[in-house]
């Protein structure tokens, strides 16, 4: 590495003897910061800090139309039936759960426990459901999280969470 080294001590010796002039140049530097790096939050999509126009955002478009279903937007069901799920009634709760979650016409497709095994947890009393959405606007999102809130509410054996119920959380506050 080629320059100059500046060593600590002379550093601190200045901000020891100049205080105001480190304060006013910090001051400068982060106005500076603002005035250039402001037009960059103008840049983001609001969903996420991504350029809209970089590579993985247009092959992430270009995924979900033709899959029609968005890969990184989802829902997932956790479903505790207090039953295991080799009991019957413990299946039946989860496939009325899954029935409910199919129903919605935001959902492109669901994942359960037939498309991977390790969705059923170690003491086979609960499993979850990874509900893909179909690529559509925020206020659409919105919507469909409002949607499923009420399709679920009052089911104690369903906890909702997942891509979709955070980003409705975050934007509510």
């Amino acid at each position: 590495m080629s320059g100059a080294r500046v060593h600590p001590r002379r550093v601190s010796a200045l901000v020891t003897r100049r205080p105001w002039r480190v304060v006013i140049g910090a001051a400068v530097l982060g106005v500076a910061g603002g005035v250039l790096g402001g037009p960059v939050a103008g840049l983001l999509s609001p969903g996420g800090f991504a350029d809209p126009n970089s590579e993985s955002q247009v092959a992430e478009r270009r995924l979900a139309a033709a899959s029609g279903v968005d890969p990184h937007h989802n829902v997932v069901v956790l479903i505790r039936p207090d039953l295991p799920l080799t009991d019957p009634a413990g299946l039946a709760v989860v496939a009325r759960a899954e029935s409910r979650l199919r129903a919605d016409p935001a959902i492109g497709a669901v994942l359960d426990a037939t498309v991977n095994p390790a969705q059923i947890a170690r003491d086979g009393r609960s499993t979850y459901l990874v509900g893909q959405l179909r690529p559509m606007s925020e206020k659409a999102e919105k919507d469909v999280a409002t949607r499923l809130k009420s399709v679920f509410a009052g089911d104690p054996s369903v906890t909702l969470g997942g891509y979709l119920l955070a980003n409705d959380e975050v934007r509510a506050r």
